[in-house]
Protein backbone atom coordinates (compact mmCIF):
# COMPACT_ATOMS: atom_id res chain seq x y z
CA UNK A 1 0.00 0.00 0.00
CA UNK A 2 1.33 3.60 -0.61
CA UNK A 3 2.14 5.35 2.31
CA UNK A 4 -0.73 7.03 4.14
CA UNK A 5 -0.55 10.90 4.50
CA UNK A 6 -1.32 11.72 8.41
CA UNK A 7 -2.24 14.69 10.29
CA UNK A 8 -1.04 15.35 13.89
CA UNK A 9 -3.86 18.43 15.16
CA UNK A 10 -3.11 19.88 18.09
CA UNK A 11 -4.58 23.07 20.19
CA UNK A 12 -1.94 24.80 22.60
CA UNK A 13 -2.43 27.88 24.46
CA UNK A 14 0.16 29.29 26.58
CA UNK A 15 2.02 26.32 27.10
CA UNK A 16 5.29 26.71 24.88
CA UNK A 17 7.51 24.34 27.63
CA UNK A 18 5.08 21.61 27.16
CA UNK A 19 4.20 22.15 23.37
CA UNK A 20 8.01 22.21 22.74
CA UNK A 21 8.32 18.76 24.31
CA UNK A 22 5.32 17.18 22.76
CA UNK A 23 6.52 18.49 19.52
CA UNK A 24 9.85 16.93 19.81
CA UNK A 25 8.73 13.65 20.89
CA UNK A 26 6.50 13.73 17.85
CA UNK A 27 9.83 14.29 16.27
CA UNK A 28 11.44 11.28 17.30
CA UNK A 29 8.44 8.90 16.07
CA UNK A 30 7.75 9.95 13.14
CA UNK A 31 10.74 8.00 11.17
CA UNK A 32 9.88 7.56 7.64
CA UNK A 33 6.16 8.15 8.23
CA UNK A 34 4.44 10.99 5.75
CA UNK A 35 3.56 13.12 8.68
CA UNK A 36 2.15 16.88 9.09
CA UNK A 37 1.52 18.76 12.17
CA UNK A 38 -0.58 21.10 12.77
CA UNK A 39 -0.51 23.44 15.99
CA UNK A 40 -3.83 25.39 16.30
CA UNK A 41 -3.44 28.63 18.39
CA UNK A 42 -6.29 31.08 19.44
CA UNK A 43 -4.23 34.42 20.19
CA UNK A 44 -0.73 36.29 18.56
CA UNK A 45 1.63 35.89 21.07
CA UNK A 46 1.34 31.58 21.10
CA UNK A 47 1.32 32.02 16.93
CA UNK A 48 4.25 34.11 16.21
CA UNK A 49 6.33 31.83 19.63
CA UNK A 50 4.99 28.64 17.91
CA UNK A 51 5.33 29.40 14.69
CA UNK A 52 8.85 30.63 15.25
CA UNK A 53 9.75 27.16 16.95
CA UNK A 54 8.18 25.61 13.83
CA UNK A 55 11.12 26.93 11.83
CA UNK A 56 13.12 23.82 12.59
CA UNK A 57 10.24 21.24 11.33
CA UNK A 58 9.56 21.59 8.12
CA UNK A 59 6.39 19.24 7.99
CA UNK A 60 5.00 21.82 10.68
CA UNK A 61 2.54 24.85 10.59
CA UNK A 62 0.52 27.01 13.11
CA UNK A 63 -2.95 28.20 12.57
CA UNK A 64 -4.40 31.22 14.17
CA UNK A 65 -7.83 30.86 15.38
CA UNK A 66 -10.68 32.92 16.86
CA UNK A 67 -11.82 30.57 19.53
CA UNK A 68 -11.07 27.32 20.51
CA UNK A 69 -14.27 25.39 20.36
CA UNK A 70 -13.35 21.30 20.56
CA UNK A 71 -15.47 20.15 17.52
CA UNK A 72 -15.33 23.41 15.59
CA UNK A 73 -11.15 23.50 15.45
CA UNK A 74 -10.77 19.30 14.65
CA UNK A 75 -14.40 18.86 12.45
CA UNK A 76 -13.03 22.38 10.55
CA UNK A 77 -9.51 20.55 9.93
CA UNK A 78 -10.75 16.93 9.46
CA UNK A 79 -13.04 18.57 6.46
CA UNK A 80 -10.60 20.53 4.80
CA UNK A 81 -7.88 17.82 4.69
CA UNK A 82 -7.13 15.32 2.30
CA UNK A 83 -5.21 13.48 4.68
CA UNK A 84 -6.07 9.44 5.15
CA UNK A 85 -5.75 9.42 8.79
CA UNK A 86 -6.29 12.48 11.32
CA UNK A 87 -4.39 11.92 14.94
CA UNK A 88 -5.60 14.44 17.83
CA UNK A 89 -3.82 15.14 20.69
CA UNK A 90 -2.87 17.97 23.01
CA UNK A 91 0.03 19.46 23.70
CA UNK A 92 0.77 18.04 27.19
CA UNK A 93 0.93 14.79 25.94
CA UNK A 94 4.60 13.23 24.99
CA UNK A 95 4.58 10.16 22.10
CA UNK A 96 6.73 7.17 22.68
CA UNK A 97 9.28 6.82 19.73
CA UNK A 98 7.48 3.64 18.70
CA UNK A 99 3.95 4.74 19.18
CA UNK A 100 3.31 5.76 15.89
CA UNK A 101 4.87 2.98 13.93
CA UNK A 102 2.56 1.01 16.30
CA UNK A 103 -0.44 2.66 15.56
CA UNK A 104 -0.22 3.04 12.05
CA UNK A 105 0.47 -0.70 11.86
CA UNK A 106 -2.74 -1.10 14.02
CA UNK A 107 -4.65 0.85 12.48
CA UNK A 108 -4.12 -0.74 8.66
CA UNK A 109 -4.86 -4.15 10.09
CA UNK A 110 -8.10 -3.09 12.10
CA UNK A 111 -9.24 -0.49 9.49
CA UNK A 112 -7.41 -1.38 5.73
CA UNK A 113 -10.24 0.63 4.38
CA UNK A 114 -9.69 4.04 6.22
CA UNK A 115 -12.86 3.32 8.39
CA UNK A 116 -12.17 3.10 11.76
CA UNK A 117 -10.72 4.99 14.94
CA UNK A 118 -7.96 3.69 16.89
CA UNK A 119 -7.80 4.66 20.44
CA UNK A 120 -3.81 5.94 22.07
CA UNK A 121 -3.04 4.76 25.17
CA UNK A 122 -2.52 6.83 27.93
CA UNK A 123 0.15 4.63 29.59
CA UNK A 124 0.04 6.63 32.76
CA UNK A 125 -3.20 6.96 33.33
CA UNK A 126 -4.92 4.30 35.13
CA UNK A 127 -8.81 4.01 33.86
CA UNK A 128 -7.73 6.13 31.22
CA UNK A 129 -11.20 6.99 28.59
CA UNK A 130 -9.93 4.77 25.44
CA UNK A 131 -10.64 7.78 22.96
CA UNK A 132 -9.44 10.40 24.52
CA UNK A 133 -6.57 10.89 21.85
CA UNK A 134 -6.55 8.71 19.04
CA UNK A 135 -6.50 8.48 14.83
CA UNK A 136 -9.92 8.72 12.46
CA UNK A 137 -10.15 7.42 9.22
CA UNK A 138 -11.22 9.73 6.80
CA UNK A 139 -13.64 6.83 5.74
CA UNK A 140 -14.54 6.77 8.72
CA UNK A 141 -15.16 10.89 8.99
CA UNK A 142 -17.41 10.74 5.90
CA UNK A 143 -20.59 8.91 7.51
CA UNK A 144 -20.68 12.78 8.72
CA UNK A 145 -22.05 16.06 7.43
CA UNK A 146 -18.90 17.92 6.12
CA UNK A 147 -17.11 14.82 8.19
CA UNK A 148 -18.22 16.34 11.34
CA UNK A 149 -17.40 13.54 13.53
CA UNK A 150 -17.18 15.12 17.15
CA UNK A 151 -21.05 16.25 18.24
CA UNK A 152 -21.17 20.32 17.90
CA UNK A 153 -23.12 20.54 20.92
CA UNK A 154 -19.71 20.34 23.45
CA UNK A 155 -17.18 22.83 23.74
CA UNK A 156 -14.24 20.88 25.62
CA UNK A 157 -15.48 18.06 27.30
CA UNK A 158 -17.72 14.58 26.58
CA UNK A 159 -17.36 14.93 23.08
CA UNK A 160 -14.14 12.51 22.59
CA UNK A 161 -16.40 10.22 25.07
CA UNK A 162 -19.61 10.05 22.88
CA UNK A 163 -17.30 9.53 19.39
CA UNK A 164 -15.99 6.45 21.34
CA UNK A 165 -19.94 5.39 22.08
CA UNK A 166 -20.83 5.74 18.19
CA UNK A 167 -18.12 4.41 16.79
CA UNK A 168 -17.79 1.24 19.51
CA UNK A 169 -21.68 0.36 18.69
CA UNK A 170 -21.23 0.43 14.74
CA UNK A 171 -17.54 -1.65 15.36
CA UNK A 172 -15.19 0.88 14.16
CA UNK A 173 -13.23 1.20 17.35
CA UNK A 174 -10.24 -0.79 18.70
CA UNK A 175 -7.99 0.34 20.91
CA UNK A 176 -4.20 -0.02 20.80
CA UNK A 177 -2.54 -0.66 23.66
CA UNK A 178 0.81 -0.84 22.11
CA UNK A 179 0.40 3.10 20.93
CA UNK A 180 1.60 4.74 23.93
CA UNK A 181 1.75 8.07 24.93
CA UNK A 182 2.15 9.97 28.26
CA UNK A 183 -0.44 12.57 29.59
CA UNK A 184 1.15 15.20 31.57
CA UNK A 185 -2.35 15.48 33.09
CA UNK A 186 -2.81 18.44 36.13
CA UNK A 187 -4.64 15.60 38.11
CA UNK A 188 -2.14 13.27 37.51
CA UNK A 189 1.13 15.60 38.01
CA UNK A 190 -0.25 18.66 40.34
CA UNK A 191 2.86 20.13 39.25
CA UNK A 192 1.56 21.10 35.76
CA UNK A 193 -1.39 22.79 36.78
CA UNK A 194 -1.38 26.40 34.48
CA UNK A 195 -3.69 28.52 33.62
CA UNK A 196 -4.95 26.91 30.80
CA UNK A 197 -6.02 24.08 32.72
CA UNK A 198 -7.95 26.03 34.79
CA UNK A 199 -9.71 28.16 31.67
CA UNK A 200 -10.41 24.42 30.04
CA UNK A 201 -12.17 23.60 33.32
CA UNK A 202 -14.64 26.09 33.40
CA UNK A 203 -16.48 24.60 30.47
CA UNK A 204 -16.80 21.01 32.86
CA UNK A 205 -20.23 22.21 34.49
CA UNK A 206 -21.59 23.45 30.73
CA UNK A 207 -20.71 20.59 28.84
CA UNK A 208 -21.37 17.66 32.01
CA UNK A 209 -25.08 19.09 31.57
CA UNK A 210 -25.28 19.01 27.56
CA UNK A 211 -23.92 15.33 27.76
CA UNK A 212 -26.91 14.29 30.46
CA UNK A 213 -29.37 16.12 28.31
CA UNK A 214 -28.44 14.62 25.24
CA UNK A 215 -28.29 11.17 27.40
CA UNK A 216 -32.42 11.91 28.57
CA UNK A 217 -32.98 12.60 24.85
CA UNK A 218 -31.31 9.24 23.35
CA UNK A 219 -29.38 11.55 21.19
CA UNK A 220 -25.93 9.90 20.28
CA UNK A 221 -23.63 11.78 17.17
CA UNK A 222 -23.62 9.70 14.24
CA UNK A 223 -27.19 7.73 15.14
CA UNK A 224 -28.81 10.95 15.25
CA UNK A 225 -27.63 14.62 13.77
CA UNK A 226 -29.54 16.33 15.75
CA UNK A 227 -28.22 18.90 18.74
CA UNK A 228 -30.09 19.73 21.80
CA UNK A 229 -31.56 22.90 20.57
CA UNK A 230 -33.46 20.45 18.49
CA UNK A 231 -32.59 21.11 14.96
CA UNK A 232 -30.60 18.93 13.05
CA UNK A 233 -27.06 19.77 12.51
CA UNK A 234 -25.83 21.34 8.84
Amino acid sequence: MALLNIDIVIPTLDRQTKLKNCIESIDKAKHDHNIKLYVYCTNRSDYNATANFLLAYSWASTVLIDEYKVPEFWNTHMNRTSADIMIYLNDDVIVHEDCLDKLIACFMERFPDLDGIVGLNQENISNALDVAFGAVGCKYAERFPNKQFFCPDYYRFYGDSEIGEFAKKINKFYFCSEAKITHLHPSIYPQYRDDTHAKVRTFLAKDRHTNALRKSLNLLWGESFQLIEGKQYE
